[in-house]
């Protein structure tokens, strides 16, 4: 259970950055752990990943790429006869190897169905850092496209996705998170990722949902590229997704006594201002969102 805390605690504090890194970490330490039990039974065996998928569940509440991940792994190592152990943890280890690869597959997806929506010259806005969304925006190098990304305060992720786009050749400015207004005017369209997706739009880091209104108020186009993996079934229950509240200090280290500092790490980005959801499955609306995913990928609700 030592792998499986220590992960948790660096999801928890950051030091396992990005949705698609998480999910891998929490799929390296469940598979670890899963290796060293030694239960009487095969209930004995799930009861323990339990635990530990408890522990890992409850690192970060805006996670839900790593939760499907390791729902997926549990379930498709349950579905079916087998009472051997021995040949459960074999199993399990398998669809932990196989999801890692799909996820690599899936972004590329992403990536491909993209691509085809940015038009040649295009001028992008994205926020925050999403490997899907640069992804994208590598693949339409040769169309001559400019990218405004933001710095994204107080972490400053933008920086991450800064680099890779200069890196890869692309004419990319940076700007300061509020002056997001006008640079958005001049924009062919805005294009982030998204930490979870819900029944009623997505969470992406603060910042989005301003960015999103306004870019309805200047009728430019946003869209969201995002995995099907980061659907949250848990909103099909009711569940509201938590936003995490971060640390004051990653905004003020040395803060002045008495001053409150909120520190929201998401914001909610509603479906009426979202054109499109990018996912390896194709482009959809946020009003078949739902359907398209149970229809896909029906374990998600079980």
């Amino acid at each position: 259970m030592k792998q499986i805390i220590e992960t948790a605690e660096k999801i928890k504090k950051l030091k396992i950055q990005g949705a698609r890194n998480v999910a891998y970490s929490a799929l390296d330490a469940f598979g670890k752990y899963a290796k060293t039990i030694n239960p009487k039974s095969k209930k004995e065996f799930f009861e323990e990943l339990k635990k530990a998928k408890k522990i890992l569940f409850e690192s970060r509440p805006t996670e839900p790429m790593m939760r499907n991940t390791l729902r997926y792994a549990m379930y498709m190592s349950n579905v079916n006869e087998i009472e051997n152990v021995g040949d459960i943890k074999k199993m399990l280890l398998i669809y932990i190897s196989d999801i890692k690869k799909e996820l690599e597959e899936s972004k590329e997806k992403v990536a491909e169905i993209g691509e085809k929506r940015i038009p040649k010259n295009a001028t992008i806005f994205t926020h925050c850092h999403s490997s899907t969304v640069t992804a994208i925006l590598k693949k339409c190098k040769s169309k001559n496209i400019k990218v405004f990304c933001t710095e994204t305060r107080p972490l400053y992720q933008g920086r991450t996705t800064a680099k890779e786009l200069v890196k890869a050749g692309i004419e990319t400015t940076m700007i300061v998170d509020s002056s997001s207004k006008d640079i958005i005017k001049k924009c062919d369209m805005v294009l982030i990722g998204a930490d979870a997706i819900g029944l009623d739009g997505v969470y992406n880091k603060i910042g989005s949902g301003v960015i999103s209104h306004f870019a309805e108020i200047y009728d430019v186009p946003l869209y969201v590229a995002a995995e099907s993996w980061k659907f949250d079934p848990e909103t099909v229950k009711g569940k509201m997704t938590v936003v995490e509240q971060r640390d004051p200090k990653e905004v003020w280290d040395n803060a002045p006594k008495n001053l409150k500092i909120l520190n929201p790490a998401f914001e909610f980005v509603e479906k009426d201002e979202i054109n499109g959801i990018i996912t390896e499955d194709g482009i959809f609306t946020t009003d078949v969102i739902h359907d398209m995913f149970r229809k896909n990928h029906p374990w998600m609700f079980e």
